[in-house]
């Protein structure tokens, strides 16, 4: 009987430790809650938080389905994000969304949280229309602060960006100087629509050999298609274990000293064709490059991207120097 108490005392007490460290006790004495949007979701969506401001960091890549849930509270919302980039993944694909009933209201989960004022103000059919047309974000309630300045890579790319992507509202305060860009020559071969490229995964093999060569462990390989990553990973193992081969996707958020873009796409172009609204490809092109700091790396077929007025790749190309390995 002395035994049982003696036990029983011992996990009344470790039950009052373990109460302590639930994120519910935690969160009763910290200046900060910090969690995704989906932890935020699992936890606070029923019980109240009790918080004097809610930021949403990356609220370009959220959508406005999930950041509906931060409205909850009566409680100040600033989304901190980048409408310019890459908007969220949605599965069901945008000519679905248009043409079957079924699937109208998924542009919800594929329409960035930033647009989320636009419910507010007008019909669900119109909000929806406006995510397919790709309408450009313009807030009439929500009050918008710009940050252009960026320290992350230099003047150089940043007023590529400025013209291309930006209206002419990005400058650069990094310290370190412009951003070197290049490019490296790499016939597309395969046919149309293949989405992959064995010239280009030979050259930034070559590419990755000469940074090792020089000690330089800081880079990443970027292609915007998975068949494209398929064929890196089978010709770069190592690279594949150490995740330097991630889709433009994967890259959202980070950094590296030295990106290396695989464009993989010609005639058959679509989401680095960033002259087509409808396959985001501007965002998409403008987060891979804006992820290097010091070296900007495109590997491309250059006899068919050189000639491409418009387009962001191409304008990369001319203010880059060639590199013939």
């Amino acid at each position: 009987m002395v035994d049982i108490k003696y036990d029983l005392d011992n996990y009344l007490s470790l039950r009052s430790k373990l109460g302590a460290l639930s994120t519910e006790e935690r969160s009763k004495s910290v200046n900060v809650v910090a969690c995704t949007l989906d932890g935020y979701i699992g936890h606070y969506f029923e019980e109240k938080l009790n918080v004097e401001h809610i930021f949403l960091d990356e609220a370009g890549y959220a959508n406005i389905i999930k950041a509906f849930t931060l409205f909850n509270h009566t409680t100040p919302i600033t989304f901190l994000g980048d409408h310019k980039q890459l908007p969220p993944v949605c599965e069901i694909n945008d000519r679905e969304i248009e043409r079957d009933s079924k699937y109208h209201n998924m542009f919800l989960w594929a329409q960035s949280a930033i647009f989320l004022e636009t419910l507010f103000s007008c019909s669900k059919e119109v909000c929806r229309n406006q995510y397919l047309q790709n309408v450009d974000f313009n807030p009439n309630v929500i009050s918008q602060t710009s940050l252009n300045s960026t320290y992350r890579f230099g003047n150089n790319l940043a007023q590529i960006l400025a013209q291309y992507v930006y209206s002419n509202d990005l400058n650069s305060n990094n310290p370190e100087g412009e951003t070197k860009i290049f490019y490296v020559d790499a016939k597309k071969i395969e046919s149309l629509k293949s989405r992959i490229s064995i010239n280009e995964v030979s050259e930034i093999k070559k590419i990755v050999e000469n940074l090792k060569l020089k000690k330089i462990n800081d880079f990443v390989i970027l292609t915007p298609y998975k068949n494209q990553i398929e064929l890196l990973n089978n010709y770069l193992p190592q690279e594949r274990n150490d995740l330097k081969i991630l889709t433009v996707h994967g890259s959202q958020g980070r950094e590296w000293d030295t990106v290396i873009l695989s464009v993989v796409d010609t005639s058959d172009k679509w989401f680095v064709d960033t002259t087509k609204p409808i396959s985001k490809g501007l965002n998409l092109v403008n987060t891979a490059v804006s992820r290097a700091r010091r070296k900007l790396i495109i590997v491309c077929d250059k006899n068919y991207w050189i000639g491409q007025n418009g387009q962001l790749i191409t304008e990369l190309i001319n203010c880059g120097q060639e590199i013939e390995n």
